[in-house]
């Protein structure tokens, strides 16, 4: 019994092949293939195949007929009693699905923020995954009285997934657009700047509008330019870039100063997993629905029976 259950956790938790079970046991490959065919037999080893459609609500398959989504998931009424249950069940949520695409060698981008930094701490470790690296998708702030967790989030993703954490040790926005172009024009800064493009997964939100926007909170954008912003139908940001209602970018002079992944080369990305929840970001969340932005969306009901009557 020992014996069955070291050889199960060697192959299914550990990631070991057959062939490197039975070296370091000193059997034969046919003597590890029997250990596991009677593992399973006597229930030490239960294989289930998750059916990722079934639990499919009609909302949820409404949502992603209308903009052409991989995957919704959306929590119910019933987990919205008060906010902090509701925030715990979609971060539970984006880590659930986050587990079902995550293979070693692969690099997860990701947009810094609250949820996101909840959504990494809730990574349950993996032993069978392997050089994960983390990076953000634009530069950060640092003129907030509230933390977005940059660094922290990259350090936790890449610790889930025994990985390198990344980092870009810039502003989010700088002074001017030479500023901009001599950035990039370092060979190892643009390197890293980079290497977003390839990433295989971007966990992402969106960014509300106004006086509430992190970039108008860290003093990066003043009252003109937001001002401007207003008069150019703002309604958030992704990645730092300012979109409208149709996610189209509504201020090229503030985005030539944007240190951010460009917005074609982030709708290249394989997998943009987009977390977003609350009336304050719901415009924001339809530009980038409408823009084919999202591949697979987690949020709650309210918001996405709101982004329905929007749309």
């Amino acid at each position: 019994m020992h014996l069955m259950v070291e050889v199960s956790k060697m192959y299914y938790n550990y990631g070991m092949s057959q062939k490197e079970i039975a070296a370091q046991l000193g059997v034969s490959c046919g003597y590890v293939s029997q250990i596991m065919e009677k593992a399973r037999k006597m229930g030490i080893v239960e294989i289930k195949v998750n059916d990722l459609l079934e639990d499919e609500t009609e909302l949820e398959r409404h949502i992603i007929e209308l903009f052409g989504l991989e995957k919704a998931k959306i929590v119910s009424k019933q987990h919205m009693k008060d906010g902090q249950h509701l925030t715990s069940e979609i971060v539970r949520e984006a880590c659930k699905y986050i587990e079902t695409i995550i293979k070693s060698n692969m690099t997860i981008a990701y947009t810094w923020g609250s949820t996101v930094y909840e959504i990494s701490t809730k990574m349950r470790k993996r032993t069978d995954i392997k050089n994960v690296t983390s990076i953000q998708l634009c530069g950060g702030t640092t003129n907030l009285d509230k933390k977005i967790y940059v660094a922290e989030i990259s350090t936790n993703i890449a610790s889930a997934y025994n990985g390198t954490p990344l980092f870009i040790p810039l502003p989010v926005l700088v002074q001017s657009a030479d500023i901009k172009k001599a950035i990039y024009s370092d060979s190892n800064m643009s390197n890293i700047l980079n290497m977003s493009r390839g990433a295989d997964i971007a966990l992402f939100t969106v960014g509300s509008f106004g006086e509430e926007n992190v970039l108008y909170r860290g003093g990066y954008i003043d009252n003109e330019s937001l001002q401007r912003l207003i008069r150019k139908d703002a309604v958030g940001d992704l990645c730092a870039h300012f979109i409208n209602q149709y996610g189209e970018v509504c201020d090229r002079e503030l985005d030539e100063r944007t240190i951010s992944i460009d917005l074609d080369s982030f709708a290249k990305i394989k997998k943009k997993v987009c977390v977003a929840t609350g009336p304050n970001k719901m415009k924001a969340l339809l530009g980038v629905l409408r823009k084919k932005y999202v591949d697979v969306l987690i949020t709650d009901e309210e918001t996405a029976q709101s982004i329905l009557k929007m749309s």
